[in-house]
């Protein structure tokens, strides 16, 4: 049975699914082959504020066991058993919605590109970000995957350097480390702005925008509410405050910042660093509530309501898939002849989506994830073979703590 927690993370999960699924409905794909106009556009335009939501959840949770160990004086967890839960995670299942994707939409540029020679070790090695050849193709947001794989091997190497620190700092070397590596990512993102045009976003913009510099700001805030969890300080702060500086910041995104929703919406530099941080406002402000346990009464029933909890355990299918339905409905005239009948190609589009990931989870990612807690756990176990006794005491102590 889910803990408490885990019912409320996969909520969260929920919502930036949804989110994604939403805006490639609701924006991206219309914008592409029909007229604007409507007056959802500078809202939809936004609601890829879901990346960001997963990025600072992956930072929130990944980086807490590290940091929870660090701050114990523990033993680290142990690197490979972690490279082995999140390789069965994430890699199975993409591989297998690639090769579907890439049948199903053999006749489609973007997807027949998949089988050839260049195709397959960019998009199964997900290397795609780094090519412009290569970053439109295949499945459109798994661009996000090779930005988190990099995390994934990126995080071990930032908590070994981080107990080579002296541990008198604490939370606040942690919090401040991790402000230096926020502002490197933004750093970052000015050079890259400097060589790539943020308009060209996912084409020639990609090898500079895409990878995982980009976006360690976002992690960064994730990692940072991992330390403050992990600090066990009773941090009172208010849900609904939290959720109404989120709701303001996406007001600020649809409406202050310059970018409507239409075809001549042009990013600058300002307004590329503004979408972003807003974004980030966002993510932060929905998650944190959940992150430092600060949900009581009907806001924590509401987010442990059955429903969302089981789209954000399918969450990862629905993202796989929901581009590649959206392309089939498309293709097939299944399509909003206005804004009207959005609500309904929105619906259509859910409903096949979410049954994808269901049976994703269920065939695919469940057996998969199974199979990397054993191999997680065999190699736990060689670990504790492998070292005396009394270090073996002092694992499982800090284990069970």
């Amino acid at each position: 049975m889910q803990s408490t927690r885990s019912r409320q993370i996969d909520s969260l999960r929920a919502v930036a699914a949804i989110s994604v699924l939403a805006y490639h409905a609701l924006y991206k794909s219309i914008l592409l082959r029909l007229s604007q106009g409507s007056a959802l556009d500078p809202w939809a335009a936004h609601l890829d504020v879901g990346v960001p939501i997963f990025f600072v959840l992956s930072g929130f949770l990944l980086y807490g066991p590290f940091v929870r160990a660090r701050l114990a004086g523990s033993p680290a967890p142990d690197s490979q058993a972690y490279g082995w839960r999140r390789a069965m995670r994430i890699v199975p299942a993409y591989w297998v919605a690639l090769v579907i994707v890439g049948v199903a939409g053999a006749t489609i540029a973007g997807y027949a590109a998949v089988f050839s020679a260049k195709g397959v070790p960019g998009y199964f090695g997900l290397l795609q970000i780094y090519n412009a050849n290569t970053a439109q193709g295949g499945i459109n947001p798994a661009w996000t995957l090779c930005v988190e794989v990099t995390f994934y091997a990126f995080l071990p190497l930032w908590a070994w350097l981080m107990r080579r620190l002296p541990r008198t700092g604490g939370v606040r070397g942690e919090l401040a480390a991790l402000a230096v590596l926020f502002a490197a990512s933004v750093g970052w993102k000015l050079l890259a702005l400097g060589h790539a045009d943020p308009n060209a976003f996912g084409i020639s913009a990609a090898p500079w925008l895409e990878p995982l510099p980009a976006y360690l700001d976002q992690f960064a805030l994730g990692m940072a509410l991992a330390v403050l969890a992990a600090a066990r300080r009773q941090l009172r702060i208010p849900p609904a405050a939290c959720w109404a500086i989120g709701v303001a910041a996406f007001w600020a995104l649809a409406t202050r910042i310059g970018l409507h929703g239409s075809a001549s919406d042009h990013l600058t530099t300002v307004s590329y660093l503004a979408r972003h941080e807003l974004n980030a406002v966002v993510a932060v402000a929905l998650i944190a509530p959940v992150a430092l346990g600060a949900l009581r009464g009907r806001a924590a029933r509401a987010f442990e309501l059955r429903p969302i909890v089981f789209l954000g355990v399918v969450s990862y299918g629905i993202y796989l898939y929901h581009v590649g339905v959206l392309v089939f409905l498309f293709d097939h005239g299944i399509a909003p002849a206005g804004t009207g009948s959005r609500a309904a190609f929105l619906a259509i589009a859910a409903t096949a989506s979410i049954l994808l990931g269901w049976a994703s989870h269920r065939i695919v990612e469940r057996p998969c994830i199974a199979l990397g807690r054993r191999l997680a756990d065999s190699r736990r176990r060689d670990v504790e073979a492998a070292v005396p006794d009394h270090m073996t005491d002092t694992r499982r102590y800090a284990s069970a703590r």
